[in-house]
Order: structure tokens, then sequence, then C-alpha cells
């Protein structure tokens, strides 16, 4: 159910980078399409616990894309979906550091954060795209 959840807030955060955001927001989430992708992959072919192996080092490439963007642009989604992560993370190498904990309820943590992080992207992406097309009068950039 949580992965069903997850795929409708990736194609809906998809629909709305490709019409309010820029070229960042599309390539980044066509990069997280593409992980997720990958990820599926990788939990379709290998037993839970040690699948986490594989999915950290993807988790932790997004997460360097995310704080780069967050670094290099004006854009305040980046550094949520950054923090996001992080915790997401935490949670999956939690289960792998300790196996006594009961993996269903640590990998439910981990995949809910998912959850807020795009959430926090598409409206990001609808505000900044918001932004641009209608400059508000407080931030005008013309001097009266």
């Amino acid at each position: 159910m949580i992965q069903a959840l997850f795929y409708f807030y990736l194609l809906s955060t998809l629909a709305i980078s490709s019409i309010f955001g820029e070229t960042v927001e599309r390539r980044f989430c066509l990069y997280l399409l593409i992980s997720s992708i990958i990820t599926h992959a990788i939990q379709a072919n290998f037993p839970f616990p040690s699948y986490l192996y594989y999915i950290i080092p993807i988790d932790a490439s997004i997460f360097t894309y995310s704080l780069y963007l967050a670094l290099m642009r004006n854009r305040f989604w980046p550094i949520w979906f950054a923090g996001f992560l992080v915790v997401g993370m935490a949670a999956s190498v939690s289960i792998l550091v300790f196996r006594n904990l009961n993996p269903f309820i640590v990998f439910a943590a981990s995949a809910f954060w998912s959850l807020p992080a795009l959430a926090c992207m598409a409206y990001g992406t609808y505000r900044d795209g918001q932004r641009r097309t209608k400059p508000s009068p407080a931030f005008s950039r013309v001097i009266d």
C-alpha cells in the first residue's frame, strides 16, 4: 500500500515539476523516478535485510544531489528534501545495525519519510513557479 502511495506521490510530483518547474526540478524528479525503478528492481531480486546494502547508496546519491541543489540554488525545498531523506536513511541503517529491532516497523518509518519529502518538493516547485510567473509587488525589482 505504501509503495502505491509513493508512486502516486512521485508521479504527481513529476506532473507538478513538469508544469511549474524549471529544468532543475525536472531533472531531479527524473532522477528520483529512475532511482525508484532501480530500487524496486533490487527489492524484487534480493531478500529483505540484504537489499538495503544496495539501496542505501542510491539514497545517499539522492541525498548528495538534493544537498548540491540546496547549496547551488535559491530554493528551499532541496534542503527540506535532504532532511527528510536523512531520517529515512538513518532508519534503513538502523535495520542493518540493530538486527533485533522489528524490521517492518523500522522499514515503514524509513519509507514513510519519502512521502513528505515529495510533498515538500511538489509544494516548493509550485510556489517557485508562481513567483516566476507573477512576482509580488513587495519584492519588485523596479524602483519607483
